[in-house]
């Protein structure tokens, strides 16, 4: 009996000789119930109905334990009710993800007051990725943290209501988008930069593996690692156990200075040596920091659009912060140093396009607002022309007669805001006999009955009405085999394309694999005999270049020189491929631009996603 956490590695390989049991307990309630498991199961717990425990799903896969009472099993199974026998319910504050494949068995993952919350209201759970981390032989206990909202007291003179005193006077520094690792070492941090360097790169490489099991919000960047004063070692229970709580609070003063050095600009964090004798030669440099970056060892060649290799925007932040840094060595004035925003990465999103900027900055002056528009209108005409190359002809062979028996619907994006109405939508019209679900992730039914389940949408859908499929757009048959693209040509009647990535950081350069993809499904629509019907979710972005005339006109718009984004400026290069496909190859499309989704009106489920600026200005509103 360990009486505290074990080791994965090592107890998954006493599991092979001996039956190891995950058991839990509280002091208050004594019995948990746990009942033996399947051996290679032994790191979930399986809990005896009696227990009586619900586990309520707080957010996505992620569950809070609770035991409710049960009058016929208080006496000899529900102790806590003995302890506390006023209430009927509580909440034990553990949290627990359930095994994929057979139900009953939850995997522990942590306390709620071990959650990691960041200031974009990101949440972090920190207990496997630190086990891993500690088993690093060099660190002997580490710990995610992001310093929290802590609010001083009101002062008793002060005539301020206590949420905009709290607003106004809270700690500098608190609430950070991106979480830092505090570490422990087993020894005291090495004394030359040169061996610090080194052991901070041998620590990285364990972080990296397990940034790639994370989301990206989730992940540790290299200089975000803190090595704890051998003056400060980490708080412990009597079992051993890092007390969370009060090591943050040990080293509050060490990690909120951490934090106001980044967020103050200051770039030494970030030292990289690029060399900018040449474009070539930035960016062999910048293709190593890139890959230093990606969870993925995989190398990304110069060419690769690195947004697709995986960058996200806290890693294109660090990158901006490398090249920051490395431009200060070239003596650089302020002019060229506010250059280097996130916005110079998203408009340069290939290791040469960045370098050649680089370069350029450094050696050269800044192009004007004007010059980056023009380019921007350049890069959408030549996608414009590759994309409507060799449109066929309208072909005599296309029957425009919906079948008798019903329409068959592909989908596209069901499991995004819009999508996940459109899908329910779908499900309550008797003229559709069959609706295909086309999306990015591999277990579309699992990922849609997550999402619809809190917006009080279907979750279970019979096969013969509703099928998913992962697909690629921008790949040939859509990366389907034969057999499935080949019934999909000839059953489908409609296909609703909803699915695009809603980034307004990505240049149109990022998002030409999506343009690529209407283009392969105007290809299918051409070749199928039934001859689909083609509706493109647009958006009015996509003529908000256009905000100075009276009146927009409802069809796709010529391309003129703007700085758009390249959300927008993707979506207006696709209206007009589809507008050159139903001119000359006889296309049946249409065009919806939409402009604001907000949440449900007639039902009381659901919600207007929370990470949008409506209710983000609604819930900071509410604190005044």
């Amino acid at each position: 009996m360990s009486q505290g956490p074990v080791r994965y590695e090592s107890a998954n390989k006493a599991t092979q000789s001996v039956r190891v049991l995950n058991i839990t307990g509280t002091a208050e309630g004594i019995f948990m119930g746990s009942l033996l498991v399947e051996r290679e199961d032994w790191i979930y717990l399986s809990f005896h109905p009696y227990a009586n425990f619900d586990f309520r799903e707080i957010e996505p896969g992620v569950f809070e334990q609770y035991i409710v009472r049960d009058e016929s099993k208080v006496g000899l199974f529900q102790g806590i009710f003995h302890t506390f026998p006023d209430i009927t319910e509580m909440s034990l504050k553990d949290l627990y993800a359930q095994h994929p494949t057979k139900p009953g068995l939850w995997l522990y993952k942590g306390r709620t007051d071990d959650m990691v919350v960041l200031s974009n209201g990101n949440k972090i759970h920190p207990k496997d990725v630190e086990a891993v981390i500690s088993s690093h032989p060099a660190v002997s206990a580490c710990l995610i943290v992001s310093s929290e909202f802590c609010f001083p007291p009101l002062p008793s003179n002060c005539s301020l209501l206590p949420a905009v005193y709290s607003l106004t006077h809270s700690k500098i520094g608190t609430g950070h988008y991106q979480a830092a690792l505090l570490v422990e070492l087993v020894d005291p941090p090495p004394k030359s930069t040169e061996d610090h360097q080194a052991l901070l790169d041998d620590i990285y490489g364990v972080v990296k593996r397990t940034n790639a099991s994370k989301p990206s919000f989730a992940a540790i960047i290299r200089e975000y690692i803190i090595f704890a004063k051998p003056d400060k070692p980490f708080s412990r229970t009597d079992k051993g156990t890092v007390k969370r709580r009060s090591t943050v609070m040990l080293s509050e003063k060490e990690i909120e200075e951490f934090y106001e050095k980044l967020d103050s600009g200051d770039a030494s964090s970030f030292s990289t040596a690029i060399d900018a004798t040449s474009p070539e030669t930035a960016a062999q440099d910048i293709q190593r920091v890139i890959m230093q970056s990606l969870s993925s060892d995989e190398e990304v060649g110069l060419d690769d659009d690195i947004f697709a290799a995986g960058l996200d925007s806290v890693q294109s932040i660090r990158l901006v912060r490398c090249l920051g840094s490395a431009a200060e060595k070239y003596n650089i004035d302020k002019v060229k140093k506010s250059a280097f925003v996130p916005h110079l990465v998203y408009s340069n999103p290939t290791i040469n396009q960045l370098s050649k900027a680089f370069y350029k900055i450094v050696h050269c002056a800044e192009g004007s607002p004007t010059d980056r528009a023009e380019e921007q209108a350049e890069t959408m005409r030549g996608l414009l022309d590759k994309y409507t190359a060799n449109l066929p002809r309208p072909s005599d062979k296309q029957s425009h007669l919906l079948p008798k028996d019903g329409n068959t619907v592909i989908l596209t994006g069901s499991t995004g805001s819009l999508g996940s109405y459109i899908l329910e939508s779908l499900l309550h019209q008797a003229n559709v006999k069959k609706i295909y679900c086309l999306n990015r992730v591999a277990n579309g039914m699992e990922k849609q009955s997550q999402v619809n389940k809190p917006r009080g949408l279907t979750t279970e859908w019979s096969a013969h009405l509703v099928q998913f499929l992962q697909a690629d757009f921008s790949k040939p048959n859509f990366a389907l085999d034969d057999e499935q693209y080949s019934t999909l040509i000839q059953q489908t009647t409609h296909i609703i394309h909803s699915q695009w990535p809603v980034n307004f950081n990505l240049s149109i350069a990022s998002l030409e694999p999506h343009i690529r993809g209407v283009r392969h499904l105007i290809d299918f629509c051409l070749s199928s005999k039934l001859a689909p019907t083609f509706f493109f979710v647009s958006t009015l972005a996509a003529v908000s270049h256009l905000k100075d005339r009276a009146n927009i006109p409802e069809v796709p718009m010529d391309i003129s020189p703007s700085l758009n984004s390249g959300y927008a400026a993707s979506k207006q290069v696709c209206e007009l491929i589809l507008q050159h496909a139903y001119e000359r190859s006889g296309l049946n499309a249409v065009i919806c631009r939409i402009r604001q989704v907000a949440g449900p009106v007639l039902t009381p489920h659901g919600m207007w996603p929370k990470q949008e600026w409506v209710p983000t200005v609604s819930r900071l509103c509410s604190m005044l």
